[in-house]
């Protein structure tokens, strides 16, 4: 599991966002998959704004998105001690799995409050090396934030040409976590995520031939939680 921080309103063209504007519309979001692609769990939204209506009442494994509502958009123990909970359901009692994570302090508050279960083993990263041995800081969240701004570029040219004013004002949080899901989902290669995990040392080298036939994750495929050790 890793976070980072994506300003959804933020526009590439500086004369289009006012610099208040691109510091009041930041999100954090906390991105967690299995090695091989398989299983996104949802994405975590951590922002300052109040649920959207429209995000009401939907199953977060349904809509790809778990919305968190907090005056600090930082991580902190609050929203990583439920965002284990959650983690330590959906792995279930059955299988076996190596939950990585860095030594920032909302991380171990989190696990000291919601200690894993016997069949989750919390793997913590030495400190100052997430850079190289955090898997998702290799590929994933890179090609993730550029599958983002690929999709707002197109968005606002589309406005541009058809709809008068800012279009910067046409991007609201609910096209925002559209975009991370339909992204999360559906914008990243399994081979991409494979080559996060080896380029980080965590797993040894392996051929990726066998994941080439599989860039979307396989909704039968059984899922992990970050290393699975039961497949």
């Amino acid at each position: 599991m890793d976070e980072t921080g994506l300003h959804w309103k933020h526009a590439l063209y500086s004369t289009l966002a006012p610099k208040a504007m691109r510091h009041s519309s930041r999100m954090t979001l906390l991105l967690c998959v299995n090695s091989t692609g398989s299983d996104r769990l949802p994405v975590w939204v951590i922002a300052s704004e109040k649920k959207p209506d429209s995000l009401d009442g939907l199953d977060p494994g349904a809509s790809g998105a778990v919305w968190y509502s907090s005056e600090s958009i930082s991580m902190t123990s609050d929203p990583m001690q439920e965002w284990l909970s959650n983690f330590y359901s959906h792995i279930g009692s059955q299988r076996s799995v190596i939950l990585l994570l860095d030594n920032l302090s909302a991380h171990q508050k989190g696990v000291r409050l919601a200690p894993p279960p016997s069949n989750i083993r919390i793997q913590w990263l030495p400190p100052g090396t997430t850079d190289r041995n955090q898997p998702l800081d290799q590929r994933v969240i890179r090609a993730f934030k550029s599958g983002y701004r690929k999709i707002w570029q197109m968005h606002i040219i589309e406005k541009m040409y058809k709809e008068p004013g800012n279009p910067i004002h046409t991007v609201s949080p609910e096209l925002a976590v559209h975009w991370i899901v339909q992204i999360w989902k559906h914008g990243i290669k399994n081979q991409t995520i494979h080559k996060s995990f080896h380029e980080s040392s965590v797993l040894q080298p392996q051929p990726p031939s066998s994941l080439a036939s599989r860039d979307l994750p396989d909704p039968a495929a059984r899922p992990g939680g970050f290393v699975d050790l039961s497949e």
